[in-house]
C-alpha cells in the first residue's frame, strides 16, 4: 500500500482508497463568553452526516441590540481543497467568533462531507442543506429565534469561498418553496478557490512550483471521477445561468 496523494501533515491518501488526515489543534464549543461571543455545536443532518458551530455575539452592544432587533445571519464555510478542515480548528474558532463579535451578526459554520470520500458537488449540496436547515429550525433552535434570515451572507476562504459561490447559484436555481423564507443579500469571498484546463501566466512559468501542483492534487481528489479542471465548481465560466437569473446572484465586494 502506497502513498498516491499528501499534503503534508495534514493528509494523506493511500492507493486502496483509505485517507488518513491530521488535524491541527481544535477548539471546544462553549457556553461561556469569551472574547464577545459563545458557541455550540449543532447537527445539521445526522444521516450523511453534516455538522456545524454557531457562533453568538455576547458583547454588551449588541446584547442590548438583540433585545429590540433580530441579528443578520453569516454562514460560513471553511477551506481545505474541499479535502480538509473543519470548523473545530482552533484557528476557525476564533476567526469565526472574533467576526461574530466584531460585525454583530449570528455565524453558522458549516462542517460539510470531504473528499475523496465524498467529491463535488457534495459540499455544494450539504452547503444547500444548512440553509434548509436554517428556515426548519428557525422556530425551534433559541440561537436561530434571534437570526434575521432575510438578511443572510454567505462567506468563505478558499474553496469555502467556492462552496459559498455554487450554494448561492443552487438557490437561484432553485423551485424549492423554502427559498422563498430567505435572502442572500450578499457574498462575503476570501481568495476564493477555482481554475480551469487553461493555465494562467503566473502557472505556465511556475507549473513546477509546490503551490500549483498542491492545487492540481486538491481539485484531483475532489472533482468527479471522468471530469478535468473545467467542471463547473472549478471553471465558474461553466455555469449556465440566463440573464435573468445572473440578475439575481448577490452582491460580491470587490
Amino acid at each position: 500500500m502506497s502513498i498516491v496523494a499528501e499534503a503534508p501533515s495534514f493528509l494523506q491518501v493511500f492507493s486502496n482508497g483509505c485517507v488518513k488526515r491530521f488535524s491541527p489543534k481544535i477548539a471546544l464549543a462553549s457556553l461561556e463568553s469569551s472574547n464577545g461571543y459563545i458557541s455550540k455545536d449543532v447537527i445539521i443532518d445526522p444521516l450523511k452526516p453534516i455538522t456545524g458551530r454557531m457562533f453568538l455575539p455576547n458583547t454588551p452592544l449588541i446584547m442590548d441590540t438583540r433585545r429590540h432587533n433580530k441579528l443578520p445571519m453569516v454562514v460560513y464555510f471553511h477551506g481545505g481543497g474541499f479535502c480538509i478542515g473543519s470548523t473545530t480548528w482552533l484557528s476557525y474558532h476564533v476567526f469565526l467568533g472574533d467576526l461574530a463579535s466584531k460585525v454583530g451578526a449570528i455565524v453558522l459554520a458549516v462542517d460539510y462531507r470531504l473528499a475523496p470520500e465524498n467529491r463535488l458537488p457534495i459540499a455544494y449540496k450539504d452547503g444547500y442543506s444548512s440553509l434548509e436547515w436554517l428556515v426548519k429550525n428557525q422556530n425551534l433552535e433559541p440561537w436561530l429565534k434571534q437570526a434575521n434570515l432575510s438578511r443572510i451572507f454567505l462567506s468563505g476562504d478558499s474553496t469555502g469561498g467556492n462552496i459559498a459561490h455554487n450554494v448561492a447559484i443552487e438557490i437561484i436555481k432553485s423551485k424549492n418553496d423554502f427559498i422563498k423564507e430567505v435572502e442572500i443579500r450578499g457574498l462575503l469571498l476570501i481568495h476564493p478557490f477555482f481554475g480551469s484546463e487553461m493555465r494562467t501566466p503566473k502557472e505556465m512559468i511556475n507549473k513546477e512550483a509546490i503551490e500549483v501542483r498542491m492545487n492540481d492534487m486538491f481539485w484531483k481528489l475532489s472533482i468527479p471521477e471522468g471530469f478535468n479542471r473545467d467542471y463547473f465548481g472549478c471553471n465558474f465560466e461553466m455555469v449556465e445561468l440566463c440573464k435573468n437569473e445572473w440578475g439575481q446572484f448577490p452582491n460580491v465586494p470587490n
